[in-house]
């Protein structure tokens, strides 16, 4: 990522060209939590530009802290946050620093191994601290997104979400403010911290999982082959800003899923021989 996607993603930019605003998600989800202590010990692991340390500042919170791996991005987010980004993965964050709050927003899917978070953020949590994972929900998330970005490395359900902390002795919950098309994930070691929590604002996996394995095996099968409006209904939100998954199954329908794979492999080598030479 740090040679190339992220070089991709940053290299069209340069730091005036980034209007940095506040996100409130991660904020309003503290607050279903009944965070009172504004002075806890937070980090944002893969914290871009700052949008979201920016909202939790916003909201009062005092002790941020962020890592990120993006050299551009660190010295976007360390114009507000400064002497407080590391600029880093997980990992390289110094060991002797301890959590009370160390959330994630949209990158353990392209961790090569989440496990090796979760070990991580065990031993760097405070012992009645909080773990906070968002990320794309494999169940309803558009299946071509799921299936052929290639920077995301796993998908997740909450099923395997929840044992993924289950694992690393965890318990879970799942926040309701997130979009149908995300999970917001809460860990804890102690559930009694749930208790404290707005109960209306969270659900447990099993009331988040909407699928069978066998319908979510179909779901993913469908774009590739022609289907029933059944399938059609498994297979796309029902959302305005998904319409557009139905003009593109008809076209990879068209073009045929092997074809259209075998181009994207061509134009990834291609790319990658023509960075090197």
């Amino acid at each position: 990522y740090r040679s190339e996607w992220m070089k991709d993603q940053d290299s069209a930019k340069t730091l005036d060209d980034y209007s940095v605003k506040p996100m409130d998600k991660i904020a309003r989800l503290f607050a279903s939590m009944n965070i009172s202590d504004k002075n806890v010990r937070i980090l944002d692991v893969g914290c871009g530009a700052g949008t979201k340390l920016l909202g939790l500042k916003e909201a009062g919170y005092t002790d941020l802290s962020g890592c990120e791996m993006s050299d551009q991005r660190v010295e976007i987010t360390s114009r507000y946050f400064p002497g407080k980004i590391y600029n880093v993965g997980y990992s390289g964050v110094p060991k002797d620093n301890k959590f009370y709050i160390i959330y994630s927003s949209h990158v353990v899917e392209h961790m090569y191994n989440p496990r090796d978070f979760f070990s991580w953020a065990a031993a760097a949590l405070e012992d009645d601290g909080f773990i906070v994972i968002s990320l794309p929900n494999a169940e309803k998330e558009p299946v071509f997104q799921q299936v052929l970005f290639l920077p995301h490395l796993h998908s997740f359900s909450p099923l395997s979400l929840h044992r993924l902390g289950e694992t690393h002795g965890f318990q879970s919950t799942f926040w309701q403010g997130a979009n149908q098309a995300e999970i917001m994930c809460v860990f804890t070691r102690n559930p009694k911290h749930f208790k404290t929590f707005n109960q209306s604002d969270f659900r447990s996996w099993q009331d988040r999982t909407g699928h069978t394995i066998e319908e979510l095996v179909e779901r993913t099968r469908a774009p590739w082959s022609e289907t029933s409006g059944k399938t059609m209904t498994l297979t796309y939100i029902s959302s305005p800003q998904y319409n557009c998954e139905r003009t593109l199954w008809r076209s990879y329908v068209r073009l045929g899923w092997f074809s259209d794979i075998l181009l994207r492999i061509v134009y990834f080598v291609s790319k990658h021989l023509l960075s090197i030479g």
